[in-house]
C-alpha cells in the first residue's frame, strides 16, 4: 500500500487534520535531532536558488564529471512545483497536497513527512491546472532555528471565505508546526490569486508574493505580504495596482531577491483596465521595484520600461522573472516575457527611462530566474539556455569573439538554470535534465526524467544534483569532492 510506512498521528488545528509520519533518522550514527544549525559550504540548500540574491551558483558544489542516477522517488502525494530544499542530510520537499516530506539525500527514503492542510480541488478554485492546489511556491528553511516555512492553499471547510493561504512555521528539530497563520493580502480571494512566488526570509520576517491565476483570469493584484518570523504576527502588505486597472502579479518562481542594502527587489506583470489588456493607466505594472522591508506605500525607487504600454498590450510581464543582483557590481540583472535582458543600477534603477544596458536575445519568453557564478549570467528561455559574460557592465551577446554561449532547443523551453562548480544544470519543458561547461557552454549530460512542471528547478549539494519531477524528486551523484 502507497502510505504502508506512515505512522499517523492526528493534530486538528481550525477544524483541518494534519497528518505527522515520523521514522528514525540519523547519519553517520548522529542523531539529527540534535545538530547544529550550519553546516560546511556545498552541503545545504536552504532557500530558492541558494541565496537571497537569487544567485543560484554553489561555487563549493561539484562539476559534472560522470553523473549518475542515484535514486528516485516518485510517489508523493500531489505534484512538485517547487525547489527542493537540502539541511542537515536531508532533502526537504513539498507537494500541492500540502505535505512536506524529509527524504535521506543519499537514499531517497521518506525519512518523515507532515501532511499540513486539506489542499483545494477543482473546479472549486477556477482558472488553475495544478489540481490538487496546495503549495506551489519554494519554502525557506531558517539554519539558526531549524524552521521550515512554507505557504500553501488550505481548504478549511468551512467559514468565509473557505480557500485561503496559510504559512507554516515547521520545527525542524521536533518536525512538528510551530505556527500557522493566514498571509492572503487585504481583500484578496483565492479564485483570483496565485501564491508561485518563492519565500523570502530576511529582517525577521518571512514575505510572501502573489500575483494572478493563468490567462489573468479574475480580478488581482500585485500583492506581497509578510509576518514576523518567530510567530507569525504583525501581518503588513505592499499592493502595486488599485482600483479599475488590475493585475501587476507578483507571480514569477523565483520570488522576491533582497540587495546588497538589505531591501527587496520585485518585478511586477503586466495590468489590464476592466479586464483588457491594452488601455490601463501606469500604476506600477511591468516594473522593477526596490521595496523597504518595512513595506511601505511606495517603492523607494523604481524601473519602468519606456514600451510598458507595449508590454501591457502583449502580455509580455517583465515580472516573468526575479531580478538578480550581480554579486558586487552595483547591477541587477532583468528579463521577462518578451526576450529582452536589462542591466539596472540598483541604487538608481532609473524610473521610466531606458536601461543602461538592454538588448535582444531572439529566444522567446524568459521567465522564473537566472543563475550568476561571478562571470556569466545563464538565462533559460524558449529558445534555450544563454550564457552571457558580463564585462564592465555589459552583457556579451552571441557573436563570434565576445565570449558567450547558447544552448538551442528550439520546441523545449529552458526552465531556470543553477550551477554547481563550473557546471550549469537545468531542465527543460520536455523534462530532459541538462549538464552545461558553464565557460564554454559545452554539452556535459543528459537524461530524460520522465515528467516535470513548469518552472522546475534542480538544486546541488552534499555532491548530489536533485531534480523535482512530476510528483516526486530524482537524485544524480555528481562527484565525490568539489572541483
Amino acid at each position: 500500500m502507497r502510505w504502508r510506512w506512515l505512522l499517523p498521528m492526528a493534530i486538528t488545528a481550525l477544524g483541518v487534520s494534519m497528518v505527522m509520519a515520523v521514522t528514525a533518522g540519523s547519519i553517520g550514527g548522529i542523531p539529527w535531532l540534535g545538530w547544529p544549525g550550519s553546516m560546511p559550504a556545498g552541503e545545504q540548500w536552504t532557500t530558492y536558488h541558494l541565496d537571497n540574491s537569487r544567485s543560484g551558483n554553489n561555487s563549493a558544489g561539484p562539476s559534472a564529471r560522470s553523473p549518475v542516477r542515484a535514486w528516485t522517488r516518485d510517489d508523493l502525494d500531489g505534484p512538485v512545483y517547487a525547489e527542493p530544499l537540502v539541511f542537515q542530510g536531508q532533502v526537504f520537499v513539498v507537494t500541492e497536497g500540502d505535505s512536506l516530506y524529509a527524504l535521506s539525500a543519499s537514499t531517497g527514503m521518506v525519512d518523515w513527512r507532515l501532511h499540513l492542510a486539506q489542499p483545494a480541488v477543482n473546479p472549486i478554485i477556477h482558472c488553475t491546472a495544478i489540481v490538487p492546489l496546495g503549495i506551489t511556491s519554494t519554502p525557506v528553511i531558517d539554519p539558526a532555528s531549524s524552521r521550515l516555512y512554507t505557504a500553501g492553499v488550505v481548504d478549511t471547510g468551512r467559514g468565509d471565505p473557505r480557500f485561503q493561504t496559510w504559512l507554516f512555521a515547521i520545527d525542524l528539530r521536533t518536525r512538528s508546526v510551530a505556527y500557522h497563520v493566514r498571509v492572503d493580502g487585504p481583500g484578496a480571494s483565492i479564485d483570483g490569486y496565485n501564491q508561485r512566488g518563492a519565500l523570502t526570509l530576511t529582517a525577521g520576517r518571512v514575505y510572501i508574493p502573489f500575483g494572478g491565476r493563468p490567462g489573468d483570469c479574475g480580478d488581482f493584484h500585485g500583492i506581497i505580504t509578510s509576518v514576523q518570523a518567530r510567530d507569525g504576527g504583525q501581518l503588513i502588505s505592499f499592493r502595486d495596482t488599485s482600483g479599475d486597472v488590475t493585475g501587476g502579479g507578483f507571480w514569477a518562481s523565483g520570488g522576491l531577491a533582497v540587495g546588497s542594502s538589505g531591501d527587496l527587489l520585485a518585478a511586477s506583470g503586466n495590468a489590464l483596465y476592466r479586464g483588457s489588456f491594452c488601455g490601463a493607466r501606469f500604476e506600477l505594472q511591468d516594473t522593477v521595484m526596490r521595496l523597504s522591508p518595512s513595506l511601505p506605500a511606495k517603492p523607494v525607487d523604481s524601473w519602468t520600461p519606456p514600451n510598458w504600454k507595449e508590454l501591457d498590450c502583449y502580455d509580455n510581464d517583465i515580472g516573468a522573472m526575479v531580478p538578480t543582483p550581480l554579486g558586487n557590481t552595483g547591477l541587477v540583472f532583468q528579463s521577462g516575457k518578451a526576450g529582452w535582458v536589462y542591466l539596472l543600477r540598483e541604487f538608481a534603477l532609473g524610473g521610466h527611462t531606458a536601461a543602461p544596458y538592454s538588448a535582444n536575445l531572439h529566444a522567446g519568453e524568459c521567465r522564473g530566474s537566472v543563475a550568476f557564478d561571478g562571470q556569466f549570467v545563464f538565462v533559460g528561455c524558449q529558445g534555450g539556455l544563454f550564457g552571457l559574460r558580463l564585462d564592465a557592465g555589459r552583457l556579451s551577446m552571441l557573436l563570434p569573439g565576445q565570449g558567450g554561449w547558447q544552448h538551442v532547443s528550439s520546441s523545449c523551453d529552458a526552465e531556470p538554470p543553477i550551477v554547481s562548480g563550473r557546471t550549469v544544470w537545468w531542465l527543460d519543458r520536455c523534462h530532459v535534465l541538462h549538464a552545461n561547461d558553464a565557460v564554454s557552454g559545452r554539452s556535459i549530460f543528459k537524461y530524460d526524467v520522465g515528467s516535470g512542471n513548469h518552472f522546475a528547478t534542480p538544486t546541488a549539494a552534499l555532491g548530489k544534483v536533485f531534480v523535482p519531477t512530476g510528483s516526486g524528486v530524482m537524485a544524480f551523484t555528481v562527484s565525490a569532492t568539489a572541483s
